[in-house]
């Protein structure tokens, strides 16, 4: 969770990869929610247009976006109540939200390792990050 700021780091994890052999693949699951926002300066959730920036080991990096504009597809159609059309970052009402697969394989070493995530929220009033 961010603490009374617009962009910053959202967390720093260290991890142990084993050894891997050749043709092994490691693999990121990397899941997005609204929660957590209460101590922002923006307060807006899943509302909110964000890059997460994933750099592994002070090196190799990723921008990721998750901005969902096809809520208005839920299933139950123009039959449903509330905000359930407005896009929103990384999932929609009613969706199962398995999140994103990355390949980090080129990314990681065998041993210690770091991730970095770092977040980049957009500003409503002058589109810039």
């Amino acid at each position: 969770v961010l603490d009374e700021r617009h962009t910053g780091l959202v967390f720093d994890r260290h991890f142990d990869v084993p050894m891997m052999e050749e043709g092994d693949r490691a693999v990121l699951q990397f899941v997005v929610t609204g929660h957590g926002w209460a101590k922002t300066e923006d307060h807006c959730g899943e509302f909110c247009h964000s890059i997460y920036k994933l750099d592994f080991n002070k090196g190799k990096k990723f921008n990721v976006v998750l901005w969902r504009d096809d809520c208005k597809d839920n299933p139950w159609g123009p039959n449903e109540e509330g905000t359930w059309d407005y896009a929103r970052n990384g999932w929609c009402p009613g969706s199962v939200e398995p999140g994103l697969f990355m390949d980090v394989t080129e990314a990681v070493r065998e041993g210690q390792n770091e991730l970095q995530v770092d977040m980049q929220v957009q500003n409503e009033m002058t589109k810039k990050y």
